[in-house]
């Protein structure tokens, strides 16, 4: 990749990629867009560009998530983890995430400081996991108009029905054809 420096954008998607070779990516020093989706990676690359702003990691195997797997990546803004085999989601420090997507990743657990290290975060989309009610009703007290948290088919989705979390509705939306997905956004209330 050396031979690239001035690359922005990088699309190995559907390549068989099972593993990337420490230091591979992090000399790239102006990459913005990474596709490795639809791969066999089961960890995170280590050693990407600080420039980086959106990362799709999505089908892939990947199975935990160290804390220093986007170490550095002050940049990011979409993380798209979807369709890989996590349990846990640690605290990630990525102060411009505002996209975080890990539907169908098999996370059962969320840690509750995700609601700080991610002040710029947006859009949470955590639909079918198995994810414990208590890490949803944490995650509930967070969100605002501004940001959606989207628990789809997960075991919590009733979570939406709680009166205490002073929900301000529950909208659906078509995301495919006659595919209705539940989008939960909860408003913060200073009662």
């Amino acid at each position: 990749m050396d031979s690239y420096p001035l690359l922005q954008y990088l699309d190995l998607s559907h390549s068989r990629i099972a593993q990337v070779e420490d230091d591979a990516l992090g000399r790239l020093e102006l990459l913005e867009s990474l596709f490795l989706d639809h791969n066999l990676l089961m960890r995170v690359p280590s050693s990407l560009p600080p420039s980086l702003e959106h990362l799709f990691l999505q089908h892939n195997q990947i199975m935990e998530l160290p804390p220093q797997a986007f170490m550095g990546l002050v940049n990011l803004q979409t993380l798209d983890l979807s369709n890989n085999r996590l349990i846990f989601l640690p605290p990630l420090s990525l102060p411009k995430l505002l996209t975080l997507n890990l539907q169908s990743s098999g996370v059962e657990s969320v840690s509750q400081s995700i609601v700080h290290t991610l002040p710029q975060l947006r859009d949470l989309l955590l639909e079918d996991n198995p994810i414990k009610c208590s890490d949803l009703l944490g995650i509930a007290e967070w969100a605002s108009p501004c940001r959606s948290v989207d628990v789809g088919q997960s075991n919590g989705a009733s979570v939406s029905g709680r009166v205490d979390l002073k929900t301000e509705y529950l909208q659906f939306h078509n995301f495919y054809e006659n595919f209705q997905q539940p989008r939960v956004w909860y408003k913060k209330t200073g009662k």
